[in-house]
C-alpha cells in the first residue's frame, strides 16, 4: 500500500490531479491532502483569521474530493510555508512514497511546470507526478519512459514498477538521437530489461533534434497516455523546468509527468 501526498492550492487544477491519484493507486491506499499558504503580509494582525481560511478551505476542497472520488476518508493538513520546503518536511515526517500535484497552480502559468511545481521537483527526495488539467482521468496503459545512456539502477525504477503492475500497463523506453548512430541503438540496453524484468516492455527511438520533439513523437504514434523521467537535470526534464520552456511546449504535451528520484546508496 502506498502513501500518496496529494499537495493542492485549493484549485480546480489540484483537484484533478487529486482524482487522477486515486484513479492511478486506487481507493486502498492512503492520501494525504496537504495544503501551503504564505502569510499576507498586508493581514498582519490577522494571522488567526488568515489559518482559519485556510483550514476552511482545505475542509471544503476535501469534501469535494470525497465525492467526486467515493474515498471514505483522507489524511488532511495545513501548514504555513513555501509549497516544496514544507512538503520536504511533511515527506519525510509522513514516509510518503510519491508525491502528486497539477502541473500549474491557481493563477495559471505560460510554462509546462508552474514554479511552485517546478521546485517540488528539483527538491524532492521521492517521486512526483506533475498532471496537466487536460489529461484524461483513466488508468494508463503504455508509459512512455524517457531512456538515455545514463546509470540506471533497479531501485530507481521502482515506483514506475509499481504504477505499471497496478495498472497492467506496458512500458515503452524511448530513445532520442539527434543522428543516426554508428554502433549499438541503446548500449545499455541491459540495464533497462534487469531493472523492468516481469514488466512488458519494450524499445523505442526517434531522431530529433530537439529531444521534446522527439519524445512527442514516440509519445504520440506509440498512444502513450503517461511520460515518465528519471531526474538527472538534464534533457527532457531540463527543458521542462527552464524559465524558456513556453506555452507552446505546455499545450503539445497533455499528459501527465512521472519524475522519478535517484536513490542514493
Amino acid at each position: 500500500m502506498a502513501r500518496i501526498l496529494l499537495a493542492t492550492d485549493l484549485s480546480e487544477q489540484a483537484m484533478h490531479a487529486a482524482c487522477y491519484a486515486v484513479e492511478l493507486f486506487g481507493p486502498t491506499n492512503t492520501f494525504v491532502l496537504l495544503h501551503t499558504y504564505v502569510e499576507d503580509p498586508l493581514l498582519l494582525g490577522k494571522a488567526e483569521e488568515e489559518a482559519r481560511a485556510a483550514q476552511s478551505g482545505l475542509h471544503e476542497h476535501a469534501e469535494r474530493f470525497l465525492r467526486a472520488t467515493g474515498l471514505e476518508s483522507v489524511q488532511r493538513q495545513v501548514r504555513i510555508g513555501q509549497v516544496a520546503s514544507v512538503l520536504g518536511e511533511v515527506v519525510q515526517k509522513r514516509k510518503v512514497d510519491l508525491v502528486v500535484m497539477g502541473n500549474r497552480g491557481a493563477a495559471g502559468s505560460t510554462f509546462f511546470f508552474g514554479s511552485n511545481t517546478a521546485d517540488v521537483i528539483k527538491t524532492s527526495l521521492v517521486p512526483a507526478l506533475a498532471v496537466p488539467e487536460s489529461a484524461a482521468i483513466q488508468r494508463p496503459k503504455r508509459i512512455l519512459l524517457a531512456a538515455d545512456q545514463g546509470t540506471t539502477e533497479p531501485r530507481d525504477l521502482h515506483m514506475l514498477r509499481h504504477i505499471a503492475q497496478l495498472n497492467d500497463a506496458e512500458i515503452l523506453l524511448g530513445h532520442v538521437r539527434s543522428q543516426t548512430p554508428a554502433g549499438p541503438p541503446m548500449a545499455n540496453a541491459e540495464v533497462y530489461e534487469r531493472a523492468l524484468k516481469g514488466i512488458p516492455h519494450s524499445f523505442h527511438h526517434a531522431q530529433a533534434e530537439d529531444l521534446i520533439d522527439g519524445l512527442w513523437q514516440l509519445a504520440q504514434h506509440e498512444r502513450a497516455d503517461m511520460i515518465a523521467v528519471l531526474h538527472r537535470h538534464v534533457g527532457f526534464l531540463g527543458r521542462l523546468l527552464h524559465p524558456s520552456a513556453s506555452k507552446v511546449v505546455a499545450e503539445r504535451i497533455p499528459l501527465p509527468v512521472l519524475v522519478l528520484q535517484q536513490v542514493a546508496q
